[in-house]
């Protein structure tokens, strides 16, 4: 499929690669920030305001929605679809990720290299599973919700709407995280989190809330 990446930071390369790698033919960035010049060999085509003009001249295109922050990637996604509706999603899935048969994957979904999602996971509309994380059996994550790399749900976990687990931490079995809750770098969930929680440490302890809006950093 013809694919064009929103977003050409960090993030938007990687996920780039992976589209590259499973076959997508990728023939752009999209940037509203950085519309011009090009990105390891790939051209940037301006901002999210090209996008009908590409729909038009390329049938048939697909997106990927390579903004790291959960929040950001669900509002440029939703922006995308209503200047260009029959733009499709397609998962990006990383050669390298571990796909079980039961998984339920939901459109715009990005596996990056060595993620895993175990029997039974279910990844709703523009969740992430970044590089190296693990969504173990059963697991849930809500639309556009994330495991950032190494981090690991355990069976039977969910994770709310645009939740967010950080590099590296652990969410105990059974545990629920609310919608738009962060869990912090490293740290170890044992017990449910509220929505718009910001937790952390080891056990994580509830530090404050946030708005679904707030930025990460």
């Amino acid at each position: 499929m013809k694919l064009v990446i929103i977003g050409s930071s960090g993030h938007g390369r990687v996920v780039a690669d992976a589209a590259g790698l499973a076959g997508h033919e990728v023939i752009g960035f999209i940037d509203d920030f950085t519309p011009d010049g090009e990105v390891d060999g790939i051209a940037r085509l301006g901002g999210c305001d090209r996008i009908p003009a590409l729909a038009a001249l390329h049938p048939g295109l697909g997106a990927a929605v390579a903004i790291g922050d959960n929040h950001n990637r669900l509002q440029i996604a939703r922006r995308a679809l209503s200047l260009a509706p029959g733009l499709s999603f397609p998962a990006i899935l990383h050669p390298t990720a571990i796909i079980a048969r039961s998984v339920t994957l939901g459109q715009g979904v990005v596996m990056l290299a060595r993620a895993v999602a175990n029997a039974g996971a279910r990844l709703g509309d523009f969740a992430l599973l970044n590089t190296g994380a693990i969504a173990e059996h059963d697991v849930e994550l809500g639309v556009g919700a994330s495991l950032a790399p190494g981090a690991i749900a355990a069976g039977w976990a969910r994770l709310g709407e645009g939740a967010a687990v950080m590099m590296g931490a652990m969410v105990r079995e059974k545990c629920h995280i609310g919608d738009h809750a962060l869990v912090g770098m490293g740290s170890i969930v044992t017990a449910d989190l509220p929505s718009g929680a910001v937790a952390w440490g080891n056990p994580a302890r509830l530090q404050r809330t946030r708005n679904s809006d707030e930025p990460y950093l």
